[in-house]
């Protein structure tokens, strides 16, 4: 697979006679430019490519497939369009050069397609194992946004597309490295990508957002630069809504309610204060609460902050007189015996950052005693 000399990677809609679309992956200077080098590489096969191209035109579950397919200024082996997946099969040459395959995969990522590759001897070797797993991945590239939970090399997947990649975080893990030096939840999710999906080198991962590290839920990354420039734009205006529930002692004097507090952060001391009128220095901080279901010892909170301040959620809990279980840092009595605290990020609501559509990721919380008793209760 060769590219061309030119840089554009336009792909708008070339027109064929009159104006019916030929193509959906090009535009036309592009398609005139590459055509003539897409039709002898058709009609000059590798052996691999040979065998795989007439495997899959009567084995791949009635998807269709095109062969040396343009895209943009690139010619890939076999695209299957309706459901924007390559694959690739990469002779001796692609080992020495990785750049290019990386910079190809990449364009292909970030215009929506996903990207699977095969060794010659793979494919020579046992097509029908190939086949196979083309169709795992057609059967896994567009999973549905309110699919339920999915176990996948350690991490739970509650939402994947072309550009997004949802996790249900655990309480002990952290969203990016830090001075711990512990394996974070990002580095699980990347290695996640690259096995899954072949990638060459290391996968792309943007992280737009963090949940502290005792908290568990709802924690949501892009799989190309497109995708996290404009969920970090998303999340700076506020148009990603977030609900939490959080396990309390003391219950609240009002059953419903919104907060208003004015936060100050120590950064000595990775803690938050709150204040009850404008102070130097502090950040106003809104949050909407009610109570969900209250048991004879706790009580479960449905939370919904308007700001993002530095542990919100914590501090304002605690200034009124409910901190959150196991929640020592901000007034709780004792720890969780697993360092967790019982606040979790239940939902993330928001219009897809590419392709404008409605979505809503919910994250069961962890399986433990009490958080099972309310999720129970409030079915």
């Amino acid at each position: 697979m060769k590219r061309s000399s030119t840089n554009d990677p336009s792909l708008s809609l070339p027109k064929g006679e009159g104006t019916k679309p030929r193509f959906h992956t090009t535009d036309g200077p592009m398609w005139n430019l590459l055509h003539d080098k897409a039709i002898h590489m058709r009609q000059n096969p590798t052996q691999a490519e040979m065998a795989l191209w007439q495997s899959v035109r009567v084995n791949a579950s009635g998807y269709h497939f095109r062969r040396q397919h343009i895209i943009g200024k690139f010619i890939v082996d076999f695209l299957c369009l309706s459901k924007k997946l390559v694959v690739e099969v990469d002779g001796d040459i692609h080992d020495y050069q990785k750049k290019e395959d990386e910079e190809r995969t990449n364009f292909l990522n970030e215009n929506g397609f996903k990207v699977i590759r095969f060794k010659n001897e793979e494919v020579l070797g046992n097509v029908d194992c190939v086949v196979e797993k083309i169709k795992k991945y057609l059967e896994l590239s567009e999973p549905s946004p309110l699919r339920g939970e999915l176990e996948r090399g350690g991490i739970h997947i509650l939402f994947e597309d072309n550009h997004l990649i949802a996790i249900n975080k655990k309480p002990s893990e952290i969203v990016q490295g830090d001075k711990t030096g512990d394996e974070p939840l990002s580095e699980k999710v990347k290695e996640y990508l690259r096995k899954t999906y072949n990638k060459p080198g290391e996968a792309y991962l943007g992280v737009a957002h963090r949940i502290d590290r005792p908290v568990s839920g709802v924690v949501i990354f892009a799989k190309t630069s497109k995708a996290l420039s404009r969920l970090n734009e998303m999340f700076r205006d506020k148009e990603i809504k977030k609900t939490y529930w959080a396990v309390v002692k003391n219950k609240p004097a009002s059953e419903s309610g919104h907060l208003i507090h004015y936060l100050k952060k120590n950064e000595q001391k990775n803690m938050s204060r709150a204040y009850d009128k404008e102070t130097p220095g502090a950040l106003r901080s809104e949050m909407d609460y009610k109570i969900l279901f209250s048991s004879d010892n706790y009580h479960l909170m449905e939370l919904k902050p308007q700001t993002g301040r530095h542990h919100q959620i914590r501090v304002q809990l605690s200034a009124i007189g409910c901190p959150i279980k196991g929640d020592i840092k901000y007034g709780f009595r004792r720890t969780n015996e697993d360092a967790s605290i019982h606040l979790h990020a239940r939902k993330a609501e928001f219009m897809h950052p590419v392709k404008k559509e409605p979505i809503i990721i919910i994250a069961n919380p962890p399986n433990e005693v009490l958080w099972n008793f309310f999720s129970e209760k409030v079915k």
